[in-house]
């Protein structure tokens, strides 16, 4: 199997990519291709009448028509190849464009233009955007974080006309150096706090153990 992948080289691959896209033209334009092929113009019904569509007999694909066959200092392809919006190849095309890193999850506005460089589409934006709408990857980058529904206010904050810190809740902060003399010494806060009407008191911890919490409380 080693030895078979080495044998691939770019000028291999670039014909197989070729094959393809003349199989993807013959089942999607089946009638067109037949008669372009031999020289005769499309019928005025065909999905490709208004591009004004030729045939490549270099690599026997069908271009869309226009006039910049001179145009060779330009990066794009002038005269690009044309697929149906349809078919396998197509969307295989548009997940390998999406795919790269550069383009990946980018939207729906860049990957169709990459593929504009090169391909011309049917409906080309209406089929990008259905393929990048089933992306598993595009989804989870356009998703939007949901918003949990609060819980019920608990019990201890509804007391209302009772005294100030019957519902308590404490919390302990600091360190903090205080100057003794000419010692240093920690000290810590112990905050209480009404969970009804926000009161709040603080008392001072000289130490973290449970006699000093126990006598501050």
């Amino acid at each position: 199997m080693q030895g078979d992948n080495e044998n691939i080289d770019a000028n291999l691959i670039n014909k197989l990519e070729i094959m393809m896209l003349q199989r993807a033209q013959r089942e999607a334009f089946a009638e067109e291709y037949a008669l372009l092929k031999n020289g005769k113009p499309e019928q005025k019904s065909s999905r490709l009448s208004n591009l004004a569509p030729e045939f490549d007999s270099e690599v026997e694909l069908i271009r869309v028509g226009g006039r910049l066959r001179r145009a060779s200092n330009i990066e794009i392809d002038a005269h690009s190849i044309v697929l149906d919006q349809k078919h396998p190849v197509t969307q295989l095309l548009i997940k390998r464009v999406n795919s790269n890193a550069s383009n990946h999850s980018a939207g729906y506005g860049q990957v169709f233009s990459c593929i504009r460089r090169r391909y011309w589409i049917l409906k080309g934006l209406s089929a990008v955007k259905s393929v990048l709408r089933n992306c598993p990857d595009c989804q989870r980058w356009r998703g939007k974080a949901k918003v949990p529904r609060m819980a019920d206010i608990p019990e201890a904050r509804l007391r209302i006309g009772l005294p100030a810190f019957y519902s308590t809740g404490m919390d302990c902060f600091g360190p903090y150096q205080v100057k003794l003399g000419r010692r240093t010494e920690k000290r810590w806060g112990l905050v209480f706090k009404c969970m009804t009407t926000r009161a709040i008191h603080i008392e001072l911890l000289s130490s973290m153990t449970s006699h000093c919490f126990i006598m501050a409380f």
